[in-house]
């Protein structure tokens, strides 16, 4: 099955850059996710991906807004649910989409999971491919 059987609406802001993912389900909340994004922008490594993965109710156009004010270095995609499944279901797809673009590490991310340690993301690669924690996408 592919992801195109559970969304219905993809948008490539930046293309792919990493074999790191992050699944980012969102649900209306605008605000967190700029909050989201600009302490992505301030990680001290962009090697990795964002995959936004939106509610069926969720604007796909004030999302667009919300990612064009900010400048980053990492790749991201606008995909939305065709469905209402909670965000187990907006991982869920985002799963598909990691794996149909053969990406070798996700992150999973709530949007109101802030990375406020400038260091997180690298810290969580590099601990990843360490010590064989995370979850890997065969």
């Amino acid at each position: 099955m592919k992801i195109d059987s559970y969304i219905s609406y993809k948008k490539e802001s930046i293309k792919k850059r990493s074999d790191t993912l992050i699944i980012t389900p969102i649900y209306l909340n605008y605000e967190m996710l700029a909050k989201h994004l600009e302490l992505l922008s301030k990680q001290t490594s962009q090697n990795f991906d964002v995959v936004l993965v939106l509610n069926v109710v969720t604007d796909e156009k004030r999302v667009e807004k919300v990612i064009n004010k900010q400048k980053r270095e990492y790749g991201i995609t606008i995909v939305k649910r065709k469905e209402d499944n909670g965000s187990s279901g907006g991982f869920f797809v985002g799963e598909f989409y990691a794996l149909e673009n053969n990406y070798s590490l996700v992150i999973y991310a709530e949007d109101d999971c802030l990375p406020e340690d400038k260091d997180l993301i690298s810290d969580t690669i590099n601990s990843s491919r360490k010590n064989g924690f995370g979850v890997p996408v065969v």
